[in-house]
């Protein structure tokens, strides 16, 4: 049985689906429009499988929601988009497709950049205390301390969890 506050609740969720879709998402948005074009979204929606990220509702990439999310992104780069008068001939050749492509690659080298940079220091800090759990010196109030990081970052992670499970249902 479905109540009221949860046909809400998918409503509203399906109005956020377009404003949090990550930018791995909307860059794979932008280059399956580029290979297909904006008038074939079954293309685009079945070329859009490998982009979803865990726990995306299973239309998270249904054809009307991949139109309006292509939609908010030509919006805008339109809007970023010096207009020609008429007659005038286009001073370059990037497509708003083609400029959005661009634009969303620059951020996404960026945000993997930071991420390659996270695990890089968390790899460091990793080998640094692995090399303290070998160490036959290490203090008890070390090793209580370590274990505490580590209780302390598994609580997160659960936290995390279950509130992106409340979020899910």
């Amino acid at each position: 049985p479905t109540t009221t506050g949860s046909v809400q609740q998918k409503l509203i969720l399906r109005q956020m689906a377009i404003d949090t879709w990550t930018l791995k998402e909307q860059l794979g948005l932008a280059s399956a429009v580029l290979r297909s074009g904006d008038q074939n979204w079954v293309s685009v929606s079945r070329q859009m499988k490998p982009f979803s990220e865990d726990g995306r509702p299973q239309d998270w990439f249904s054809q009307k929601n991949c139109a309006q999310q292509y939609n908010l992104l030509l919006s805008k780069v339109e809007g970023n988009t010096p207009r020609r008068k008429r007659g005038e001939k286009a001073v370059e050749s990037e497509t708003p497709g083609e400029a959005i492509v661009k634009k969303l690659t620059t951020e996404r080298i960026k945000e993997l950049r930071k991420v390659i940079e996270t695990e890089t220091a968390e790899l460091v800090q990793l080998e640094e205390e692995c090399k303290l759990l070998s160490d036959e010196n290490i203090s008890e109030e070390k090793l209580q301390e370590i274990e505490a990081a580590i209780e302390k970052e598994e609580q997160e992670e659960a936290e995390k969890k279950a509130a992106h499970e409340k979020w899910l249902s």
